[in-house]
């Protein structure tokens, strides 16, 4: 299974130099009304990417350069994805706080697959990536969003599908994305929780639940990369709660203990500082 980069490059030997990627975050619609919108154009040749940035410039559309041919072509194909589960999230009633929540997770989710595919330095923070994922999950013209919103109101893909004027290429996207992982076995929950819904006919608030489980309440739920700042956190987090409960009730011996020894673990915590990011 190969992204179109991928075959060009594979399978008809065409150089990563002479391959391009547009990428968003835009919305065709938005273009049309002549409405201020950002492109990003990939390229492994320098020039060739200035030289098409140049030529899409426009008053109301500002372009920038990245070498990142594969890594936004991936992220391309996975914002479809999430945007499913942000319209399936929406239908089913969810609001902004677990839409949040939802988004700054499938941003860390993107940045592992996209790692583990294809590691090269780069900001996945960039409008490349994460722009294109709050576009494609927010927007009231996501074609993707929307579909998702007719699976999470009990459609069935077929009738979402036959009710759509436009193809929502996320339904391919993510059967792709989970024949990719086999081979690397990066922890997808979303794209689990998507395909089990579409694919497998799962319960989609079950399938939302169990996989929000694996995105805040445990130290992998973070990444192992970031464990250890998990578990500092929660060390900061134990250590204000117990802060408070002592100085609300500050009689009480039981608090006046707890907060002595989280007070002592804190501390010796304290000469390795952690950024949590």
């Amino acid at each position: 299974m190969l992204i179109v980069g991928e075959h060009l490059n594979q399978k008809l030997n065409v150089p990563l130099e002479k391959i391009g990627v547009i990428a968003g975050p835009s919305h065709a619609e938005e273009i049309a009304m002549e409405r201020l919108s950002y492109l990003t154009i990939a390229c492994d040749e320098n020039k060739l990417a200035r030289a098409m940035a140049a030529m899409l410039k426009t008053q109301y559309i500002r372009t920038t350069i990245s070498n990142d041919i594969m890594g936004t072509e991936y992220a391309s194909m996975l914002k479809n994805i999430y945007a499913i589960a942000s319209g399936i999230a929406k239908a089913l009633g969810y609001g902004d706080n677990f839409q949040s929540v939802l988004m700054s997770n499938a941003i860390r989710e993107m940045k592992r697959f996209i790692k583990d595919v294809y590691k090269m330095k780069r900001n996945i923070n960039n409008s490349a990536y994460l722009g294109d994922l709050l576009v494609t999950g927010y927007s009231v013209f996501s074609r993707n969003r929307s579909f998702g919103s007719m699976i999470g109101k009990g459609y069935s893909v077929k009738a979402a599908q036959m009710e759509m004027r436009m193809v929502a290429e996320s339904y391919y996207a993510t059967q792709s994305a989970k024949m990719i992982n086999q081979k690397y076995s990066t922890r997808v929950p979303i794209i689990d929780a998507v395909f089990n819904i579409l694919y497998l006919g799962k319960t989609r608030r079950k399938s939302l639940k169990n996989s929000s489980k694996n995105w805040i309440n445990s130290p992998i739920g973070i990444g192992r990369e970031n464990e250890h700042r998990f578990q500092k956190t929660n060390e900061y987090l134990q250590f204000g709660t117990t802060t408070w409960q002592f100085f609300q009730y500050p009689s009480q011996k039981h608090n006046q203990s707890i907060f002595h020894d989280r007070y002592y673990s804190f501390l010796r915590h304290w000469d390795r500082p952690c950024h949590i990011p």
